[in-house]
C-alpha cells in the first residue's frame, strides 16, 4: 500500500493506492510503479478535517474533482 498527498495553499489531501508495475509491453522497455484503486483517506481544508465518507455521499461532484487530484501526484510512497 502506498499513500501519496496532494497539497494547496489552503487543501491537503492523502491518498492510499495499490502500486502496480507498468511498461510499454516491449521487450527492454523502461518500466515503472503506478498507483491503481486509488482511495481518499483524509481531506483538510485550511486545516479542518473533512469526513470522507460524507463528502462522498453529500457532494459526490466534488469528491470527483478530489479524487482527480491524485493524477498530479508525483511520489508515492
Amino acid at each position: 500500500m502506498a499513500f501519496g498527498i496532494y497539497t494547496s495553499e489552503d487543501v491537503e489531501l492523502t491518498f492510499s493506492a495499490n502500486m502496480i508495475r507498468a511498461d510499454y509491453g516491449v521487450p527492454g522497455s523502461p518500466s515503472w510503479d503506478e498507483p491503481e484503486d486509488v482511495e481518499l483517506d483524509a481531506v483538510a481544508i485550511f486545516g479542518v478535517p473533512v469526513d470522507v465518507k460524507a463528502l462522498r455521499e453529500h457532494f459526490p461532484a466534488l469528491h470527483s474533482e478530489i479524487m482527480a487530484r491524485s493524477y498530479e501526484i508525483e511520489e508515492w510512497q
